[in-house]
């Protein structure tokens, strides 16, 4: 069970990994997917492209793809979301379909794409099922599977979230990338997600104007 609930967690938001880098800060507070004064409480489509989901929106560049690691076996997108060299590549496949029939969206960054991964997003909203899915529940999920995460309040949409931040090596692929997952409670069990991925490195430049763009429908 508990090697189910660590699969299921890394097609999620990668999370099934061993090692990691950095350490635990002190809460800071930002925000995101609130406006500014002048600005639209909707990423304009002129700033890239928004992937839309029946209860959120994200906006990533314009040069970027949106995909469906269920469908495409493409050997990008087959790396990028761990399906490629896994030996748990089925149960993953079952993790990703069961996640697109609660609507999330995908997309990859192809200019990046170096062998078989490429900087990548996932986004929806999802069941905390018998674990606790309020901020402080997914705080000490984000502890417990991230040694040494980075993980700072801010918000989303005006509720408050978690960005989690680390670099890890995924246990059954061997790849290690970084990652930086908002995770945003909107009920007790249910708490709603964009995850970024990418080679150690990779995020710098992208990774703030996506999370900004984050927010709720």
């Amino acid at each position: 069970m508990k090697r189910m609930l660590l699969l299921v967690s890394a097609v999620t938001a990668p999370l099934l990994v061993v090692g990691c880098s950095g350490a635990d800060t002190p809460a800071a507070k930002e925000t995101t997917g609130t406006p500014h004064a002048g600005e639209s409480s909707s990423p304009s489509s002129s700033a890239g492209q928004q992937l839309v989901t029946n209860e959120l929106v994200v906006t990533v560049p314009t040069e970027w793809k949106k995909v469906d690691p269920t469908t495409d076996s493409s050997e990008v997108v087959a790396g990028a979301y761990g399906i490629k060299d896994n030996s748990a590549a089925d149960l993953a496949k079952e993790m990703l379909r069961l996640l697109k029939e609660k609507g999330a969206v995908w997309a990859i960054d192809p200019a990046s794409a170096s062998g078989a991964f490429a900087t990548n997003l996932a986004a929806a909203c999802d069941s905390g099922e018998m674990m606790d899915a309020s901020l402080d529940g997914l705080r000490k999920r984000a502890q417990a599977f991230h040694k040494g995460a980075q993980i700072t309040d801010i918000t989303v949409s005006g509720k408050p979230a978690l960005r989690i931040a680390y670099t890890e090596t995924a246990t059954f692929t061997g790849v290690t990338s970084e990652t930086i997952d908002v995770r945003v409670p909107v009920s007790h069990n249910k708490y709603c997600y964009v995850t970024l991925n990418a080679k150690p490195g990779g995020l710098a430049a992208v990774a703030d104007p996506i999370i900004k763009s984050f927010a709720l429908r």
